[in-house]
């Protein structure tokens, strides 16, 4: 045995039952290599590509961490030290010179199939050449083969070769095909369909755009199947079937609408038929909105989710005051239906985000709040101390208006604290501070500017507060500029903190 020769492979080299043994335990070693390295990975979220490029710039980001900006629609991750974006926005964002999953001997595959999954949940477009197997498979209208070689190769749906004449042998699961490498061939090819077969679409579509305006779909009909595959043939050979009639799965959980000759889902689940790119009943200027609102209430009577894209958003105007996606409020400047057919909603600090992710606030109870404030303050202000029940409830009511005030109306939480010359002490967790709250932490004191819990698809929910020193001796102890101080939701609930809260007295 040699002195680089473990235990394990010795053994290995004298039966081929201890070989396949070893073998086995190489491949469960590498997977759970691959799960770590993943859990370790972060994603970052940004309003512009340049405020990332910046962040990338002050090593807050690390090699391999995924980047999302919502507003411009570009996902990527960090290589390095150069941003690469995988969508086809990419704003400030470089571009890598080989496919993301391949990149580096494949070292940021984990990057990329996270970054490619925020893609689709963003409703942002990948690049073709760096899309997953799985996700070409599907652009290319193929599907995934194994033909005893190990590779995952590429196959016309009903054919008994691959597209580099390869007989395959099976199907692949996603899953499985992501484990292998792709075959180059097949891959290329592939490639090249999507690209034709988009470039088609696109063409249909600006054709389309210069044609007459058509008439409102009206009465739309309602057509039920047992399964996708029989509702797509059903949808192009029966004469009555016609443009704008739903179509319905219910053993699948799926709602569709006929476009043209396109039969789109407006559910999350798909099955065998397409799915749009825009939302329904912004299509043609709203031609289908009688077969959306069909669609939706078949997708109401077999209790099933319409895709992101095609729920109903609440309307927006200048003013309005909005969560966004990251926990933070923010004010309408502009709302508009952007080129993905998703509302965005404009603030006049640059950034933008999408309505159906965020949630209005109703600005109708703000003198009702500014009151509850002033009862809660004057429990706890009062010279006969409260009881300790007493006291909480009356702490956790003050909260609550702070931050319902904060979120609705600023300038009335302004002048609640002008006129504040007291402040309440309490310990608290971190999930029950507000904004104009004093904490205590780092040995410092901080003036609370906002705070939120951002709860994004792929990632762990984190609280989050910007905060800032409230005089230069807590400045120069931890930053001089404000920050934003963050930890995962289920610490927050419980890491106690020293608050001091503004505790505004009744008015004269």
């Amino acid at each position: 045995m040699s002195d680089s020769e473990s235990y394990a492979q010795r053994l290995a080299g004298q039966s081929q039952l201890t070989a396949a043994a070893f073998h086995f335990g190489e491949i469960v070693a590498e997977t759970d290599a691959r799960r770590e390295a993943r859990a370790e990975l972060k994603i970052h979220r940004f309003d512009s590509t340049t405020e990332a490029r910046a962040a990338c710039d002050r090593d807050e980001v690390a090699d391999g961490d995924v980047l999302v900006v919502d507003s411009e629609g570009v996902v990527g991750f960090l290589v390095v030290a150069l941003p690469a974006a995988i969508t086809e926005e990419r704003g400030e964002f470089g571009q890598l010179p080989s496919p993301a999953h391949e990149y580096a001997d494949g070292s940021y595959a984990d990057s990329a199939h996270l970054a490619e999954y925020q893609a689709r949940v963003l409703g942002a477009p990948v690049r073709i050449e760096h899309a997953s197997p799985a996700i070409l498979a599907h652009r290319a209208d193929t599907v995934l083969v194994d033909t005893g070689d190990e590779r995952a190769h590429y196959a016309d749906p009903f054919a008994d070769v691959s597209l580099c004449e390869e007989r395959q042998s099976r199907g692949l699961e996603e899953s499985e095909a992501a484990d292998r490498k792709p075959c180059a061939s097949c891959r290329a090819r592939a490639r090249d369909r999507a690209a034709s077969r988009e470039a088609a679409l696109r063409a249909e579509e600006e054709a389309a755009a210069q044609e007459p305006a058509r008439p409102e779909v009206a009465d739309p009909g309602t057509h039920t199947f047992d399964s996708s595959a029989e509702a797509y043939d059903a949808s192009q050979c029966r004469d009555d079937i016609r443009d704008g009639d739903v179509l319905v799965v219910p053993s699948e959980g799926i709602v569709a609408i006929l476009n043209r000759a396109w039969p789109a889902a407006l559910t999350t689940a798909h099955g065998e038929l397409h799915t749009l790119t825009a939302a329904a009943d912004a299509i043609e200027g709203g031609r289908y909105k009688a077969s959306v609102e069909a669609a939706m209430q078949a997708a109401a009577r077999l209790d099933v989710e319409l895709a992101p894209l095609h729920r109903p958003v609440e309307p927006y105007a200048a003013g309005d005051r909005f969560v966004c996606a990251d926990g933070s409020t923010r004010t309408v400047d502009a709302a508009e239906r952007g080129r993905d057919g998703h509302l965005w909603l404009h603030t006049a600090e640059g950034s933008a985000w999408r309505a159906d992710r965020c949630e209005k606030v109703d600005v109708s109870r703000v003198d009702e709040a500014r009151a509850a404030a002033r009862r809660a303050a004057a429990t706890l202000r009062n010279a006969t101390p409260p009881a300790a029940d007493e006291a909480a409830v009356a702490i956790r009511e003050l909260g609550e208006a702070l931050r319902y005030l904060a979120q609705a109306s600023p300038a009335a939480l302004d002048d609640l604290s002008a006129e504040c010359t007291r402040r309440i002490v309490a310990e608290l967790p971190r999930l029950s501070i507000v904004p104009g709250d004093i904490v205590h932490m780092l040995g410092a004191r901080f003036h609370v500017l906002d705070t939120g819990v951002q709860d994004a698809h792929g990632e762990k929910p984190r609280w989050w507060a910007d905060v800032h020193g409230v005089d230069e001796a807590d400045r120069r102890a931890t930053y001089r500029a404000p920050w934003r101080a963050a930890i995962a939701v289920e610490h927050a609930a419980w890491d106690l903190l020293t608050v001091e809260r503004l505790a505004p007295t009744q008015p004269f």
